[in-house]
């Protein structure tokens, strides 16, 4: 960019010479000049307005409070985005603030959601590594002498068998001797142990259960995640900054503010124009990460069989 705006400025200045309107030229690079730190302090003022009035919000709890009602959104935008990610607040402040129109208060906290996507993969990579490094021991515990260790194992089962069977004997001798000497309160006895098994067993399978259910709402809220290599971006980093982007404008601010600043009759007049041109944008964005989401998901899978 600096060598485009370098050429267009030689090219203007060897043209303005050549043509001996040089004095025009530097009347317009004068002008422009004072024009561009009129334009900055103007939209100096309006930047501090609006990111003043974020900060409000968010140390208010506005933004957090956003965060959770829109959070369907962010999990539909962002499905493998951990639940209560710190990621999550500051796109959400970015989307609010380029819903605004306000694309210079969106830029820290785009930053910010940037180095949270970025450290998600860094956990991720760091998870990956350790499950890789666990399955290596496993397999190198498994090549080390293994006729001794399943002689031990054999060695263990054989013990146990062997005690087990000692005590169901053990056990059988005394069941019959209480049947023999008092046979109605073996009776008894043995009813109420039935009816203990089976509250026991019925308690043991709702436990099973709820673990269960338990476990696969845990494993679909922490969905695991291949992390990508070093220095690749994410889908999450490629979905935001996509949004980012296109970003769905309710009011133009800065748009707004050049108008009336060069003199505009109707500055909001491009309020409507804008909602349209960025919804459309939006909806191709939005369209487009999910596809190649898909797209991506299946050749993982096709991988992986």
């Amino acid at each position: 960019m600096n060598y485009i705006w370098g050429a267009m400025i030689l090219t203007g200045v060897i043209y303005g010479t050549l043509t001996g309107h040089i004095d025009t030229v530097s009347d317009a690079m004068l002008s422009s000049s004072k024009e561009a730190v009129t334009l900055c302090i103007t939209m100096l003022g309006v930047m501090g307005l609006w990111m003043g009035l974020m900060e409000i919000a968010k140390d208010a709890g506005l933004i957090r409070t956003i965060s959770r009602r829109i959070q369907p959104l962010i999990h539909f935008l962002f499905p493998k985005l951990p639940m209560d990610h710190p990621a999550a607040e500051h796109i959400t402040t970015n989307m609010v603030a380029n819903f605004l129109g306000l694309g210079w208060a969106a830029t820290p906290a785009g930053l910010k959601a940037m180095e949270s996507l970025a450290e998600l993969e860094e956990e991720r990579r760091a998870e990956a590594e350790t499950e890789r490094g666990t399955n290596t021991a496993q397999q190198m515990a498994d090549a080390v002498q293994p006729s001794d260790r399943y002689q031990m194992g054999d060695e263990r089962a054989s013990a146990r068998r062997k005690k087990n069977r000692h005590a169901r004997r053990t056990a059988a001798e005394r069941r019959v001797a209480n049947a023999v000497q008092e046979p109605d309160r073996y009776r008894a006895e043995k009813g109420h142990m039935r009816k203990m098994k089976t509250a026991q067993r019925a308690a043991y399978e709702a436990q099973q259960t709820a673990e269960t259910a338990q476990q696969a709402a845990g494993a679909k809220r922490r969905r695991k995640v291949p992390a990508v290599p070093r220095g690749v971006a994410s889908n999450e980093m490629c979905t935001f900054l996509i949004l980012n982007i296109s970003s769905l404008q309710l009011i133009p601010v800065n748009v707004i503010a050049y108008r009336a600043q060069y003199g505009s009759v109707n500055p909001t007049a491009i309020v409507g124009p804008g909602i349209v041109a960025t919804a459309v944008s939006t909806l191709a964005a939005v369209m487009f990460c999910k596809t190649m989401d898909k797209m991506q998901d299946s050749i993982r899978l096709d991988k992986m069989n």
